[in-house]
């Protein structure tokens, strides 16, 4: 891909989160990650759901070679749904259609480790993508 192509593949991940009516979402799970976002959740617990800004993302930036987006503000998911143990999470639009699969690698938390009840904050979301 030309750093054109990574430009454009962010600027649709963006433009498919802001989808329907209303804001994406940021659902934080634990249990092992699906092979890809097209693959079914099997045995995924679901810890935290965020709603992200409208927009989502800001624009992408060239970082050559490839490029980067970064989050608007997520909000505080202000009680977590279940305890377990972070490992990955997955954008949806308003509608709840899956959108992109975030790695730990790619989202800011203070913490992994989720208790039920507790807070949940996502300090920054970055999604980058290479030049292959």
């Amino acid at each position: 891909m030309t750093n054109a192509d990574v430009l454009s593949a962010l600027s649709l991940i963006n433009t498919r989160a802001n989808a329907g009516a209303e804001a994406a979402k940021l659902k934080l799970y634990a249990g092992t990650a699906p092979a890809n976002i097209d693959t079914a959740l099997s045995g995924n617990t679901l810890l935290a759901t965020h709603t992200m800004t409208d927009p989502a993302f800001a624009a992408p930036v060239d970082t050559a070679p490839g490029g980067s987006m970064t989050a608007n503000a997520i909000a505080s998911d202000t009680s977590i749904d279940a305890t377990g143990t972070l490992t990955f999470g997955r954008i949806t639009d308003s509608n709840d259609l899956d959108v992109y699969q975030v790695s730990l690698a790619e989202i800011m938390v203070g913490t992994t480790a989720y208790v039920a009840g507790a807070i949940s904050a996502v300090t920054a979301l970055v999604i980058t993508m290479p030049e292959i």
